[in-house]
C-alpha cells in the first residue's frame, strides 16, 4: 500500500501522457478482499497527494472497468475469479500496475487463473508512467522449484528465460535434489 502511495506521487498511475489515471489493480483471492480494504483504510495517511482512491470491482453488478478510472480510482480491487471471467475486459485497461496477493494462485503456468492473470499483465500498457509488478506470498513453494518460474515470469517476464530453459538448467545443476 505504501508503494502505492509513493507510486501516486511519483506519477506511476496515470497514463505516459499524465491526463489520464491509470490504476493499478490489485488481485486478491476472495477471503481476503474485506482484509485489503480494511488494510487500505488503515494505511491511508494524511498527505492529500498520497491519498488512494480505492474501487472495489468485483460482485454481480460490478459494471465495466473502465468506470473505476471515470471515478479516479487509483486501485481497482479485484479476485482471481474475475479477474478470468472478466479478462478481455481487463485486458483493455490501462493499469499503473498489478499486484497480486497468495501469488501461488499462479504457480501452474498451464492453469486458467494464471494464463488470465499473466494476460492482463501483458496486455496492460507499458506506455502508463510507471509499470509496476508484484506478487505477494506468505506460502513456500510447496512441490517443485519449477512453480517459482511462474511466478517470477509475472514478475519480470522473460528475466528467467523460458520454462523448459529453466527446467533444464535446474535439472543440470541439481539432478538428484529436484528430480530424484
Amino acid at each position: 500500500i505504501k508503494l502505492l502511495q509513493y507510486g501516486k506521487t511519483k506519477g506511476w498511475l496515470r497514463t505516459k501522457n499524465g491526463k489520464q489515471n491509470a490504476p493499478a489493480l490489485v488481485i486478491v483471492p476472495p477471503a481476503l478482499v474485506d482484509n485489503w480494504e480494511k488494510e487500505f483504510a488503515k494505511w491511508q495517511n494524511k498527505d492529500p497527494a498520497a491519498r488512494l482512491q480505492v474501487r472495489l470491482y468485483h460482485g454481480p453488478n460490478r459494471g465495466p472497468p473502465s468506470a473505476t478510472r471515470a471515478v479516479g480510482a487509483d486501485v481497482v480491487l479485484t479476485t482471481y475469479g474475475v479477474a478470468l471471467s472478466d479478462q478481455a475486459a481487463l485486458c483493455k485497461e490501462t493499469w499503473g500496475g498489478i499486484i497480486i496477493d497468495e501469488a501461488q494462485r499462479i504457480k501452474n503456468p498451464s492453469a486458467k487463473t494464471s494464463r488470465a492473470v499473466k494476460a492482463i499483465s501483458a496486455a496492460s500498457n507499458p506506455g502508463a508512467g510507471g509499470k509496476i509488478r508484484v506478487a505477494l506470498s506468505g506460502t513456500p513453494i510447496e512441490t517443485r522449484l519449477e512453480e517459482l518460474h511462474s511466478i517470477m515470469d509475472f514478475v519480470m517476464p522473460g528475466y528467467l528465460g523460458t520454462r523448459e530453459d529453466f527446467r533444464k538448467k535446474l535439472k543440470k545443476k541439481f539432478p538428484k535434489k529436484i528430480f530424484g
